[in-house]
């Protein structure tokens, strides 16, 4: 609760509320930028990376879509020339979580400049050892490095009490304001992280002191994310191996809810006729779903897997109708739901129940591979 009132009486975490990823990525450009020649504060995000060899040319935010990009010059090179051009990037996380996919498009080479080292940043890290690298076309892996919130409020607050680092911004009195951002970052990675801990092992994205301070939403994809790899190290995919199909994971936040997927599915990017089943934990709904191009209907679709499939769950009482559904222009989405409560809300409860289910829609792909035989 000392966090709370901490952040809530700070005009400096007031301000950070705007954007919260501009934000502190504006913060942290700027140090870097007014420190380039000392390479302090850079240092705070590439903490093993050998500066001796490169100058800091300058520093530009959101360019080719990357948060922040310090462009180096390896010393011996006349600067317009086009040999000895590197850069670093950093991402920045706090709002949304990154992605595999997004980490691999910021891989690359452009403007005859070589990417030498990349880190993404945010409270917790939610990326694997495997989706932080990156195979490039040469063969070669790209790693990219994770620095929590935390670490970098410590490093720029260590780095600040530095000799000589801080000339370059002692002459605008910035020195208190750095100072009081570096105890909002603290208390922030604090507050949502203790808030994590008081729901560990169970699915519970109730967090009403973090609504008070606009840090819900953070919380949740969090809490999402940790669930998430919960079932994926327990999961095993040679166990529900179906011909032409693949088990999909994956995480996505709509409507001030976290959306869960573990489904087969057969989805191309084509128009090939494509269908999914499994189960979909939005909030407190967990569904079991099929997906399925159209133009198939969905209530004979309903009908078609009411038996064998939706029938294994009890429907919620909110329910009106014996199913829900969405419609797309090329899809349609049909799943039933029960609630999640205290009572069976814990990770291992949740995740016994996804791979029952999953057990079971691998038996009906071998009931319809039979049939069509």
């Amino acid at each position: 609760m000392d966090n709370i009132k901490y952040l809530n009486d700070s005009l400096i975490y007031q301000m950070s509320l705007g954007s919260k990823e501009l934000f502190h990525s504006n913060v942290w450009a700027w140090l870097i930028e007014k420190d380039k020649e000392n390479k302090s504060f850079v240092k705070v995000f590439f903490r093993d990376f050998d500066f001796s060899k490169y100058e800091i040319i300058s520093v530009s935010r959101e360019y080719r879509h990357r948060d922040i990009i310090i462009w180096l010059l390896e010393k011996g090179f006349e600067e317009k020339g086009k040999e000895g051009h590197y850069y670093l990037v950093i991402e920045n996380k706090i709002k949304s979580l990154p992605s595999k996919e997004q980490l691999k498009g910021y891989t690359e080479d452009f403007d005859n400049n070589k990417l030498l080292a990349a880190v993404v940043t945010g409270i917790s890290n939610t990326l694997s050892e495997e989706e932080c690298c990156i195979k490039l076309p040469d063969g070669k892996e790209f790693k990219w490095e994770f620095v929590d919130y935390k670490s970098i409020a410590e490093g720029i607050r260590k780095t600040l009490d530095e000799k000589g680092v801080c000339e370059a911004i002692q002459d605008h009195n910035n020195i208190d304001a750095i100072v009081e951002y570096c105890d909002v970052v603290k208390n922030t990675d604090e507050t949502i992280k203790c808030a994590i801990e008081d729901k560990m092992g169970v699915l519970d994205y109730r967090f009403p002191n973090l609504a008070e301070i606009r840090l819900d939403d953070v919380a949740k994809k969090l809490k999402g994310s940790d669930f998430l790899r919960y079932v994926r190290e327990r999961l095993d995919d040679s166990k529900y191996s179906v011909s032409g199909y693949e088990i999909k994971t994956g995480q996505s936040f709509n409507n001030k809810k976290v959306t869960l997927d573990f489904k087969y599915s057969n989805w191309t990017s084509d128009d090939k006729p494509w269908f999914c089943i499994g189960v979909q934990i939005e909030g407190t709904q967990y569904r079991l779903i099929v997906d399925r191009n159209k133009p198939h209907e969905c209530g004979p679709t309903y009908d078609e897997f009411d038996e064998r499939w939706f029938s294994l769950i009890e429907k919620s009482p909110s329910m009106r109708n014996d199913f829900c559904k969405y419609i797309g222009p090329k899809y349609i989405f049909v799943y039933k739901y029960m609630d999640i409560s205290e009572e069976n809300n814990s990770y291992e409860t949740l995740s016994e129940l996804i791979f029952r289910h999953l057990e079971e829609a691998k038996k009906i792909f071998v009931e319809m591979i039979n049939i069509n035989d």
